[in-house]
């Protein structure tokens, strides 16, 4: 996250009628020192700096020659220089508010904390109504750290002038290092109001607003603000919990676009990408991801989701194997490594992970491992271990009754050991708890052919290839019922 505090200088004194305080010196003088304000009126502050200094020599101890000395050193950028004319103009002027204000500037671009802090205070002392006083302690505050002072500097600035931007954003800012983002956002949201065109305020709104929830209050100062990385990163994220995956997305991309470039980005990108469907581009934010942090889990792991939705199962196993060796206690990376061996058509590399994954099974969570009796289930049956499958089944059904795959199970155990009544009543109430269920339209299917009400196999073959034209079983067991009710 960056943020902006905003640091004022205070002109020395009014830029015209500057005989009024009178100089000791002669009509030369007066002159040389009016051209040399002219000249920095001019915008020669070279010009203007080396008058002063000539004038400077001539009278070393005069206030308003050195207080305009170090005010153009500070506009200069020349903070070191600027120190020694204004400590001459303080020892002439001591409880000179704008001399001391500048004095603390100077002191604080020269890396001098202790004297800026020194400096500001006395100003503060000198005269307490003065708001830029008040001001630029609260920023010398913040620069040490010492934010909690800095916010009582910046709120008695606000009590003398409540419309200025600058010290809201200030405000703003210390707030949020105490962890106070709401009343930060406050001021942020306060500062973009008073200056709606300034990035900064914009984005410090809106990042405040981000970080304490409010999403959909946040977009439209992230969305005024400059969009750098670091803001279009917030708005992807904002736009992203409001629902709007597709602006998140291209908010993402812009960040991408800007130089933002950390796995939790590319991670972002590619499960908005994932969400939309296009898994070929989720996958290559995955490895972009991985590319920065090949430790990032989360990516790895959704990267194997991505291959496996692409049909690239074996490529899917092995980063699924991988966040499992990264994580061994995350079973439901073990229970999508399953999946991906099955669909690559190695059940005996499956078996034992789901085993594995059965070992930590909760009583207190019982749906997660449904699937994976469900699996273990149908294995056994093929394999012919009738008990050992119905195990798994009756484990399913206990916590859960309308488990469509366990019906299946059952059904299949029911048919196989001859008892149709039974296996139509499971089929039955697999496709009631899952429509989509084709295999156990399939068999219901089948079922009711053995049961010699063969119009009603028909419906339940069609049913089954309505859901999937291609599923071959139900084609053939519907060209063959087709033919012999002809």
């Amino acid at each position: 996250m960056k943020m902006k505090s905003l640091l004022r200088i205070v002109w020395p004194f009014a830029l015209l009628a500057l005989f009024a305080s009178g100089f000791a010196q002669d009509r030369e003088f007066q002159v040389k020192f009016n051209e040399a304000v002219k000249l920095y009126n001019d915008n020669d502050l070279s010009g203007a700096a080396s008058g002063l200094e000539s004038l400077a020599q001539q009278a070393p101890n005069n206030a308003e020659v050195n207080s305009w000395l170090g005010f153009v050193y500070l506009k200069m950028n020349r903070h070191a220089d600027a120190v020694a004319p204004l400590e001459r103009a303080r020892a002439a002027s001591p409880n000179n508010v704008q001399i001391l204000n500048n004095l603390g500037a100077a002191y604080m671009g020269a890396d001098d904390m202790d004297k800026a802090l020194d400096a500001y205070t006395k100003a503060a002392e000198a005269k307490p109504d003065s708001f830029d006083a008040h001001s630029n302690l609260g920023h010398i505050h913040a620069h040490k750290g010492n934010h909690e002072s800095a916010v009582s500097s910046y709120m008695r600035a606000l009590e003398l002038k409540s419309d200025d931007a600058a010290v809201h954003n200030n405000l703003g800012v210390s707030l949020t290092v105490l962890g106070r983002d709401a009343e930060a956002a406050g001021h942020f949201a306060d500062a973009a109001r008073m200056s709606s065109s300034n990035s900064t305020f914009n984005q410090n709104a809106g990042m405040a607003m981000a970080r304490a929830g409010r999403y959909a209050d946040a977009i439209p100062y992230l969305e005024a603000a400059e969009q750098n990385a670091d803001v279009s990163t917030a708005l992807a994220r904002a736009y992203s919990e409001t629902g709007n995956e597709e602006k998140a997305a291209a908010a993402i991309e812009r960040a991408t676009s800007a130089g933002a470039n950390s796995a939790s980005l590319w991670y972002n990108l590619g499960v908005m990408q994932g969400k939309a469907g296009n898994h070929a581009a989720a996958a290559e934010s995955y490895r972009k991801a991985l590319a920065i942090n090949a430790e990032h889990a989360e990516s790895l792991n959704n990267l194997g989701l991505a291959q496996f939705h692409a049909g690239q199962y074996s490529d899917a196993a092995d980063s699924f194997a991988k966040v499992v060796g990264m994580r061994p206690d995350d079973m439901d990376a073990r229970i999508n490594l399953a999946a991906a061996q099955v669909y690559n058509k190695n059940v005996n590399a499956a078996i034992p992970v789901w085993k594995e994954v059965l070992h930590t099974e909760r009583a207190d969570e019982p749906s997660k491992y449904n699937d994976v009796h469900v699996q273990l289930g149908h294995v056994k049956y093929r394999r012919n271990d009738l008990k050992g499958a119905h195990y798994h089944y009756r484990k399913v059904l206990m916590n859960d009754s309308n488990n469509s795959g366990a019906l299946l199970g059952m059904g299949n155990l029911a048919y196989k050991e001859n008892k149709m009544g039974e296996a139509e009543s499971r089929f039955r109430a697999a496709v009631r708890a899952d429509r989509r269920n084709l295999v156990a339209f399939n068999n219901l299917g089948l079922t009711l052919e053995r049961l010699n009400r063969k119009k009603e196999a028909l419906y339940m073959y069609r049913q089954a290839l309505a859901l999937e034209a291609n599923y071959e079983e139900a084609r053939k067991n519907l060209n063959r019922l087709s033919m012999i009710t002809r």
